[in-house]
């Protein structure tokens, strides 16, 4: 059985037409990425069930456990990859052609990501995907530049509608500049995940930033 996030929280400051036009952006906090594989394995096998195409875009790591995870549960991966239905991505890579001279290129993103999921969604009876090139920029300091990067995938889900997951590990918001900015990082999603919530402080911002909902409740969970 896949293990079920402590607490899962829609964050509130999304202005209601947004959520209305936009499909969910989930964003999972994880300490441990056995966690973080179990958890969006069930995001990533619906698609590949229903025959949409996924795209993963993620670190070597956690790009082979969740092949690991799929595989487990009798998927074809391999078959799936051959089909051009699971499209991997290396994260570090594809953010190296993203930013230069330490800027997010507008030209860039258009010609690596949009071009890429409007064309993959338009081929596809579906598309969902995962990313992490966001929580790359994090871990490395560049917070600024990690938010804009998150409001471009935004963009880009009002445009083309199709459900993205992110992950973050819990071990970029271990000071006090990171966890003031947790509130930041939440309110650019529609649905808040995590292993471990207790283990931030949830004072201040962060308290009327996210709203908690039983992850067993309709709705609560996103599929």
């Amino acid at each position: 059985m896949d293990p079920i996030p402590q607490q899962v929280g829609r964050a509130s400051t999304l202005d209601r037409d947004v959520r209305q036009t936009r499909p969910d952006h989930v964003v999972t906090f994880y300490e441990d990425s056995a966690f973080l594989a179990a958890s969006v394995r069930g995001f990533l096998l619906a698609g590949l069930r229903a025959g949409e195409t996924v795209i993963v875009v993620a670190t070597p790591e956690h790009r082979a456990a969740f092949a690991e995870v799929l595989t487990a549960t009798g998927h074809d991966v391999d078959e799936s990859r051959r089909a051009g239905r699971y499209i991997e991505l290396d994260a570090a890579g594809t953010l190296a052609r993203l930013v230069v001279d330490g800027e997010l290129r507008a030209d860039r993103f258009e010609q690596e990501i949009v071009s890429l999921v409007t064309a993959t969604a338009a081929a596809s009876p579906g598309l969902r995907i995962y990313g992490e090139m966001v929580a790359l920029l994090w871990q490395d300091g560049a917070h600024t530049l990690a938010l804009e990067l998150e409001d471009r995938w935004n963009t880009l889900l009002e445009q083309v509608a199709v459900p993205l997951w992110c992950g973050y590990p819990l071990t970029s918001f271990d000071t006090p500049e990171t966890t003031a900015r947790f509130h930041d990082v939440c309110a650019r999603h529609t649905f808040v995940t995590t292993d471990s919530y207790g283990s931030l402080d949830a004072t201040g911002p962060l308290a009327d930033g996210v709203v908690l909902l039983d992850a067993h409740e309709p709705g609560g969970w996103p599929h």
